[in-house]
């Protein structure tokens, strides 16, 4: 999805072709989360979720996709109060 159209980035201007794989690696990482949960794999869904918001997703489902980011690392934030790193993700998230 970076590649084909990654806003703000060099990209193949495919925009309609990024959006379909980030919705792909979504559903993806939505299904690795069932079976296995995990923060890597819980830091990588809220990283898809803010390129589907800065794709071509449409308002509101760009404002949904925006807030499901920032609750994935609110979550994250507090699995792990100590944890700079998921702090740092949740302050750019909500940036």
């Amino acid at each position: 999805g970076d590649v084909q159209g990654l806003a703000g980035e060099a990209n193949l201007g495919d925009t309609a072709g990024a959006l379909k794989s980030y919705q792909k690696a979504g559903e993806i990482l939505e299904d690795v989360l069932r079976r296995a949960p995990g923060k890597d794999s819980k830091m990588e869904l809220a990283t898809i979720y803010d390129r589907l918001a800065t794709v071509n997703a449409g308002p509101d489902r760009g404002f949904t996709y925006a807030q499901r980011s920032v609750e994935i690392r609110r979550e994250l934030a507090a699995e792990a109060p100590n944890d700079p790193k998921s702090h740092a993700s949740l302050g750019s998230g909500l940036w």
